[in-house]
């Protein structure tokens, strides 16, 4: 008797739990109780029903997940740990993507430096393979990777470190173009006498780094190497062109894992696919970007590089350019650029995230 009474209160339960949905008492677990009870009346015996589990709503999941993910490192020190991790990382990928791509960026500075009629990518190739050989395509490769990889370990580690410093302050946006434009400024003075060095070799000025170095100490000194004519084209181009590629990197970064979020169902927990083909995709478009927008500077800045005494300053030569050439000038050299940039792009954030997933860097 005492078994019926208690499997129509079971019932009644269920019946009461259907017209409340939002109660906090799990469904399931009555039917389970019910289930024991009927088991146990077979057995003679009266089961004790146990309380059902509360049911973890879609926040309570959300919560407990993060709560169960490894958190980034806070403080200054951990930031600056961070930081030279991204340096490391920054700086092998810089190396890989500058030894793949060397002959596109020398073919550039040889159309830049065209002050006549233009010349196409092809003549470029062919004047300098008759004036060296194909290794002339690889010309200023030594000081290219001697200034690139200590000026890009030192930008990145410079960028991430004050990223995390600034996007609590001012947000992410401006986080992003503040780090990337102060980083760049003190990784232009390890990068501008290098950059020196390798156009003058790509413009056939001297025939190999030594050469260079040794006649470009004598003719000025040390001086030579941080000529302020250099040192501003460099520092005109490197600023819009880092903010305007890590700005479009991180965003497309985002949507991607937004995305792959959306699609994930409950809880979002889909990843997204091929995260190698995802930074070779991101890397590409963002350096195309900010290679379309900057090559005008790029421009001025190949020529102060190569020929500082024939202009005045930076304005000097973007006059006396617009003046004897036209506005066309300013895009020179764009084509080779892109096929140099967007690739370069494309392996160096491949690398550097694979690197930066390899020493465990968490921002």
């Amino acid at each position: 008797m005492r078994r019926r009474e208690s499997a129509r209160l079971l019932l009644a339960s269920l019946v009461l739990l259907a017209a409340c949905p939002g109660s906090t008492i799990h469904v399931r677990g009555a039917m389970e109780m019910l289930r024991r009870n009927r088991a146990g009346g077979a057995d003679g015996k009266t089961s004790q029903a146990r309380p059902p589990s509360p049911v973890r709503t879609t926040a309570e999941e959300k919560s407990a997940e993060a709560a169960q993910k490894p958190k980034a490192p806070e403080g200054f020190a951990a930031h600056a740990a961070e930081g030279l991790k991204n340096m490391l990382a920054s700086g092998v990928a810089s190396a890989v993507g500058k030894a793949m791509l060397q002959p596109f960026d020398t073919i550039k500075t040889v159309q830049q430096n065209s002050k006549t009629s233009p010349v196409s990518l092809l003549t470029a190739a062919s004047d300098l393979i008759s004036r060296g050989g194909p290794l002339a395509l690889y010309s200023g490769l030594g000081a290219t990777i001697m200034g690139s990889v200590p000026s890009i370990a030192v930008y990145f580690g410079v960028y991430q470190f004050l990223k995390g410093q600034l996007t609590g302050v001012v947000g992410l946006q401006w986080g992003i173009a503040l780090s990337a434009g102060m980083a760049n400024l003190l990784a232009a003075f390890v990068r501008v006498p290098f950059e020196i060095v390798k156009q003058r070799l790509q413009a056939g000025l001297y025939a190999d780094t030594m050469a260079a170095v040794s006649g470009m100490y004598a003719d000025g000194g040390v001086g030579a190497f941080f000529h302020s004519h250099g040192m501003m084209g460099q520092v005109m181009r490197d600023i819009p062109y880092a903010i305007v590629t890590l700005l479009a990197y991180e965003a497309m970064q985002r949507a991607v894992a937004r995305r792959a979020g959306q699609e994930g169902g409950e809880g979002g927990k889909k990843k997204a696919k091929g995260p190698v083909l995802v930074s070779l995709v991101t890397g590409a478009l963002a350096g195309g970007l900010g290679t379309l927008v900057t090559n005008p500077l790029d421009v001025v800045k190949t020529r102060l590089m190569v020929s500082p005494h024939l202009y005045t300053g930076y304005w000097g030569a973007v006059a006396t350019t617009f003046s004897q050439e036209g506005a066309g000038a300013f895009m020179r050299g764009v084509v080779p650029r892109l096929i140099h940039k967007m690739p370069a792009n494309s392996v160096f954030f491949v690398v550097y995230e694979a690197m930066r997933r390899l020493l465990g860097v968490q921002r």
